[in-house]
């Protein structure tokens, strides 16, 4: 019950480490110190790499997924990092896609003291999320990848 306090609490404080106070519980105190230190994590390393606006948008984003409105999704974020239309957005995230894959698989083809079963882990997470984001804002925009999941999961397949 004291996380719907948290989630529900006004946005104007989220970001305001003197409203840890005003939380009920130590847990709850150590979790909001714990979102904090990420997200200032996130701007350190945005900031060295060029792209400080980038925790912003982060930011931005979390408001806007705890106030219940619109949060924009990756397209959304790249065209306004990088003042371009949709469609060329999306051509340029799908060309950092194919070049992403490339590189996995090179790097699956080289030799590396980590465990496979892990290694096997993180491919199965890009994996999902290329399901998720391959036509559409899965994340968003649910409807097709439940249609995968109940074709893969739940719907029978003939013998």
């Amino acid at each position: 019950m004291h996380y719907c306090i948290v989630l529900s609490s006004p946005l104007s404080n989220w970001w305001d480490i003197s409203a840890m106070d005003n939380l009920p519980t130590d847990y709850l105190k150590f979790l909001f110190q714990l979102v904090i230190n990420v997200y200032d994590e996130i701007e350190k390393e945005m900031s060295t790499e060029g792209r400080p606006y980038a925790a912003s948008y982060a930011k931005e984003r979390e408001e806007q997924t705890r106030a219940g409105g619109h949060v924009a999704s990756g397209v959304e974020c790249y065209m306004k990092e990088h003042h371009m239309n949709r469609e060329r957005a999306v051509e340029e995230i799908k060309t950092k896609i194919k070049y992403a894959w490339k590189e996995i698989n090179e790097e699956f083809l080289r030799p590396t003291p980590m465990p496979m079963h892990i290694l096997m882990r993180a491919l199965n997470l890009v994996r999902t999320e290329h399901v998720f984001y391959k036509d559409i804002d899965g994340y968003t925009y649910s409807r097709g990848v439940k249609d995968d999941i109940m074709a893969t999961y739940a719907a029978p397949i003939p013998i």
